[in-house]
Formats: structure tokens, sequence, C-alpha cells
């Protein structure tokens, strides 16, 4: 009787009373296996034939994958390991930081000639070509993660990964955030609701704009919020998913992209949000307008909306309301958090209403607002109390 040697291959004694030892190397075009036999003697002649056959596959193994790229193993890395592990639109950021921020400076090395010192002169490279300390760290946890894994398979001798310093971690000036005051909120949202002679609005998703003025939503999570999700009895909706585009990655379609629904990266993102009276004014509009009876924000036709088309929507009210200042629809969430703050509103009931995972990012992000608002505070210890 055949029996598995450790899991890899068997040994058996033949009708004429010697050995053979078989190991399956894999399988061909038409799906059957491809065997390798030993044949001797003894049971131990076989088993050491088929020992040192394994390590000779193991050594073969070995110098095939020193031979491979960074590309060439970062890209089998991300198809083989993080495909598996992350959300699709997870992948394709990963995806997009080795495509543009590792593999066209260090991607032709060899990666048994990849150093610390090459990873660190990336790094530095990135610094000095002005990307973002969230860029530069996430190619370089691309980076360690991958070389982290091949050290521990044994496929590098060592890890390059280690000891590299990062530029040090500047919190967001407020030139790299952008708000709106009064009257620039205003003149949005007369021009997202502006109207024509015969009385039919300009802008389709003008009424989308108020509701991410006023509800702080992110994009994705506006396109994903249900009629089911919305309690207009007690003025309240509940944020419980994202819409995204990602890579269609379906050889059959003809689409780049496809339209998926996430849940949210964190607990704190699964939120309800009270609604101020202008968010409810544009829900009221939705309901009487609605397209879908499952989304609230839909086209004429019921189907979803891309972020790019109110994107643009966005932009050009901007340009229309004559506001010079740069434009993204992501710039009404920081709006709708700064109008939060200077109505004194806490950071950490602003950072809830956000869905942000801990109030530090909060307060990282709008440290500026925060400590204006301070200042305020402090100077109205300078009137007399009546």
């Amino acid at each position: 009787m055949a029996r598995r040697e450790k899991g890899e291959g068997s040994i058996s004694q033949r009708k004429d009373g010697s050995w053979t030892a078989r190991f399956t190397l894999g399988f061909d075009s038409d799906g059957k296996r491809k065997i390798k036999a030993f044949y001797g003697k003894t049971e131990r002649e076989v088993k050491n034939k088929l020992k040192e056959f394994k390590k000779e596959l193991i050594r073969n193994d070995f110098a095939e994958i020193q031979k491979a790229t960074v590309k060439e193993y970062m890209e089998n890395w991300l198809v083989n390991t993080k495909r598996v592990e992350l959300k699709p639109s997870s992948y394709d950021r990963l995806e997009q930081t080795c495509n543009y921020q590792i593999f066209p400076f260090i991607g032709y090395m060899q990666i048994h000639n990849l150093t610390s010192a090459d990873i660190q002169n990336l790094i530095n490279l990135l610094s000095d070509k002005g990307y973002s300390y969230s860029s530069i760290k996430k190619a370089y946890n691309a980076i360690s993660a991958c070389f982290t894994l091949a050290y521990n398979r044994g496929e590098v001798q060592r890890n390059p990964a280690l000891c590299i310093s990062l530029p040090n971690q500047i919190k967001k000036e407020a030139s790299d955030i952008t708000f709106y005051n009064t009257e620039e909120i205003e003149l949005i949202e007369k021009y997202a609701l502006k109207k024509y002679g015969n009385g039919k609005y300009k802008y389709e998703n003008g009424w989308y704009i108020i509701l991410l003025l006023y509800t702080g939503l992110r994009i994705g999570e506006m396109l994903a919020l249900k009629w089911d999700n919305v309690d207009m009895q007690n003025s309240t909706i509940r944020v419980s998913g994202n819409l995204k585009a990602v890579k269609n990655r379906d050889e059959k379609s003809d689409k780049s992209y496809k339209t998926i629904e996430q849940s949210p990266k964190t607990k704190s993102g699964n939120r309800f949000i009270p609604l101020a009276d202008k968010a409810k004014e544009a829900i009221e509009y939705l309901s009487e307008h609605r397209h879908s009876d499952k989304y609230v924000v839909a086209t004429k036709n019921g189907k979803t909306i891309s972020a790019r088309n109110i994107d643009r929507t966005f932009r050009r009210i901007i340009e229309n309301a004559g506001i010079d200042k740069p434009a993204g629809v992501h710039s009404l969430r920081h709006t709708f958090a700064s109008m939060l703050f200077k109505h004194g509103v806490d950071v950490k009931t602003v950072s809830e209403i956000l869905g942000h995972s801990d109030v530090t990012v909060t307060y990282n992000i709008y440290i500026h607002v925060i400590e204006e608002q301070k200042t305020k505070a402090i100077s109205l210890l300078n009137k007399p109390i009546k």
C-alpha cells in the first residue's frame, strides 16, 4: 500500500519486492498528473532519493525566485496574496501605489540585489519629488509587507525593508484643505439650486450638493445611502455602506470599471447622522422625485450615479458662482465640519458624525479651525460680564 511521505510524494513496495517513490510535479495541459518516480531495492534507498529530489527542487525554485525583478515579484504578491485579503477598492489603491510610486524607480532591480539603501533612496526620492507623507508611507508599507513575507518564506536571505527612515509627518496645513465661509456657502446653495426661466433646475445633481454640504457624508457614502436608512420621523440617516468604482477585472467585460458596495472600513464608519433642516429639505425633494426605490441618489433610469459626475457638477457650480478656491466635492465635507466647529461643537462629537476611526484623525485634519475657535473663545474673556 502506498503511503504519503509527510504529505509530499508517496512510497510503496512493488510486487517483485522492490520499492518506488512517486512525486507529483503538477499537471499537463490535459489535466493529467506529471509524476516523477524513483526505484530502489529498499525503502530507505527510495526515501533518500525522494528527499534529495525535494532539496533540488527547493534549490532550483530559490534560484528562479532570486532572478525575479522587484516588479515581477511584487506583481505576483499582489495577485496571489493581497487580492484575496483586500476589498476591491483597497486592492486598486495598493496596485496604483506599486505602479506609480515603486515600479518606475526600483521595479527593474532583481530582488536578491535590493538593499535597505535602495529602499531608503526611493523614500528620499519620493520626498524630494513632493509626494505627500501618506503616499510615501503607503509605498513603504507595500514594500515592507511584501519583503517581510518573502523573508519569512525563505525566498530572500535578508529583509531589505528594515532600518528605513520616513520623512517627518507634517500635520495638514490650512492650505491643504478647502472649506468655504458663510458667504461662499450661500453662493454654493444659490447656484446649486439655480433654475432656468421655465422653472427647470440648471443642475440635475444640485440637490446632491446640498445633501453633502449639510451631512458631511463622503461621496461614496451618499451614493450608497438607501431609502431604508432614512428616518425622516426622527430626522436621522444611517450610514452603512460605501459605493465605489473599482477596476473591472473580468476579462469578458468591455467595461474598465464597475460599481460595488462595500461596508465601512471601521465600526465608526457605520453611524447615525442627525439631519439639519436643509439636509431634510434635500431628502424630501429627492423623495418626491425619486428614480429608485433602493438608492436615494440615482439617475432618471434608476441607476447609480458616478462620483465623478457629481464632482464635475460641483466644480461647475464653484466656477459659475465665482468662488476662487480649489474645487472638489470632498471640500463640502470639510465645510460641514468647519460649520460644526464654528457653532461650538466639540471635536469628539464632530469625529463621530464624520465617522473618523479616531478623534486624533479629526484633530489633525482640522487643527487650524479648532485652534481658531479656541482663540475666539479666550477672547470672550476680555469682554465685561454683564
